[in-house]
C-alpha cells in the first residue's frame, strides 16, 4: 500500500508493471515497467520500446489512491504569492 514517497520507492522495483493515464490530455499511455530507478528517477518502459523517466514527486505532489493499489503526480499551478493549487498530471495503477 502507498501512502508516501517512501512507500511508493519501496514499492516501485524493476519489473514492477503500472497502468499509466496522462489526465491533462486524457491520454491513456497503456501498461509500463519498471526498467530503471535511481535516487531522483524512475524509468517505464513504454510500450514503443522507449524508456519515459518520471522524477520522484515531492511528499506534496503525490497523492495516494483511497485503495491503496495506485497514486497521483500533482502539480501546483498557483502563481507566485498565492496559495498552492493542485491538479493531477499523470496517475498509476499497479497492475497484477
Amino acid at each position: 500500500m502507498v501512502k508516501t514517497v517512501a512507500d511508493l520507492k519501496r514499492t516501485l522495483k524493476v519489473g514492477t508493471k503500472v497502468h499509466c493515464f496522462h489526465v491533462l490530455h486524457n491520454k491513456d499511455m497503456g501498461v509500463r515497467s519498471v526498467v530503471k530507478m535511481d535516487t531522483v528517477k524512475v524509468g517505464f518502459l513504454t510500450p514503443e520500446g522507449q524508456t519515459s523517466f518520471l522524477n520522484w514527486p515531492k511528499a506534496i505532489e503525490l497523492q495516494a489512491h483511497e485503495d491503496g493499489k495506485g497514486f497521483d503526480v500533482l502539480r501546483n499551478y498557483s502563481l507566485a504569492g498565492e496559495a498552492p493549487k493542485f491538479e493531477t498530471v499523470l496517475s498509476y495503477r499497479f497492475v497484477g
